[in-house]
């Protein structure tokens, strides 16, 4: 699956074209929502203990049960409405799709 943020580059030039792009993602799979192609997520760096920078990950959020590991530290990345995954073969074919349904022709 292929991640999409809408902040992730907001920091370069290419942050409106990113931003741009999330709402567009989001867009498409609205006009197809019988394919699962899209889904907005909440996501999450874990970090374990023998990891040697795990300093930066001061800003904790809860360690979710799945995670086995004592010492793990875990931040937020992102959530819902932030952050989707996407598959982007079938992605691509529901584009095409919808642009043959608009009269596009696949040559």
């Amino acid at each position: 699956a292929g991640t999409l943020a809408v902040a992730w580059n907001d920091l370069f030039p290419t942050a409106n074209l990113c931003r741009r792009g999330f709402e567009l993602h989001a867009e498409l799979a609205g006009a197809l929502p019988e394919r699962r192609i899209y889904r907005q997520v909440d996501a999450l760096e874990v970090c374990t203990a023998d990891v040697q920078n795990v300093s930066k990950h001061s800003k904790t959020s809860r360690v979710p049960p799945w995670v086995d590991s004592s010492g793990a530290k875990a931040r937020r990345l992102g959530q819902l409405g932030t952050v989707a995954q996407c598959d982007p073969q079938s992605y691509v074919r529901a584009l095409l799709e919808l642009a043959v349904m608009a009269g596009a022709e696949l040559v």
